[in-house]
């Protein structure tokens, strides 16, 4: 218990949104609407990522000297 409360001691400042010294429903939900956007961010994060692995894999292949894939340029 006693290492609970320490945890919650040290990081009581990150967590107390509105500065006041308490932890409340406010803060709750403002943690609550901080993590789902930190979950968006995310999300788009792994989809660039696998764009880009994919586009990594098209450089390694003309470095090879193979012909272009997908449609062609207009």
């Amino acid at each position: 218990m006693d290492k609970i409360k320490a945890f919650i001691l040290k990081y009581l400042p990150f967590l107390d949104f509105n500065k006041d010294g308490k932890l409340d429903a406010a803060d709750a939900v403002e943690a609550k609407a901080r993590a789902e956007e930190i979950n968006t961010e995310a999300a788009d994060v792994v989809v660039a990522v696998k764009e880009a692995v994919k586009q990594s894999k098209d450089v390694v292949s003309a470095a090879k000297g193979k012909k272009r894939s997908g449609p062609k340029k207009k």
